[in-house]
């Protein structure tokens, strides 16, 4: 059930936070991000107010290439990377803990250097930070907001 799903999910964090939180570490968590937008667990035990309730840090991982077809009305999510990555934030920071920090992990794969930096914009834009993620390990400067 999404009870038993959930509480497993938890019941792993909370041991983790246990063990790590004495030795000075901090405990994060990646998530689908499907979930922030998703009154359920979507069958795979992450809600974001449990999950955001045991670790210092929520990392859900917003990549628009995953969203099914006519997500947010879009006919094809994966070519709106910006407003993807905004109403996943705008959905998911309201149902964080105060003192949970949010750093998602935008898609830096099948995407120009625009497109990523859209990504960026919206996060940066909510104070959230960023993490890039590209499987080939293939980043380029000029994807990163200037200094």
């Amino acid at each position: 059930t999404e009870e038993e799903r959930v509480a497993a999910i938890g019941a792993f964090l909370t041991e983790a936070r246990r063990r790590l939180h004495p030795l000075g570490c901090a405990l994060s968590a990646d998530i689908f991000a499907i979930v922030l937008s998703s009154p359920d667990d979507q069958g795979i035990g992450q809600r974001p107010e449990d999950v955001a309730a045991i670790v210092d840090a929520v990392s859900p991982m917003i990549y628009p290439s995953h969203y099914s077809d006519g997500w947010l009305g879009f006919p094809r999510p994966n070519d709106h990377p910006g407003p993807v990555v905004a109403d996943a934030l705008d959905a998911g920071i309201p149902r964080l803990a105060a003192a949970t920090l949010m750093r998602p992990w935008l898609q830096a794969f099948y995407y120009n250097s625009s497109q990523v930096l859209a990504e960026i914009t919206e996060a940066e834009q909510r104070g959230v930070g960023w993490m890039l993620w590209n499987a080939g390990g293939s980043y380029t400067a000029a994807s990163l907001p200037e200094e």
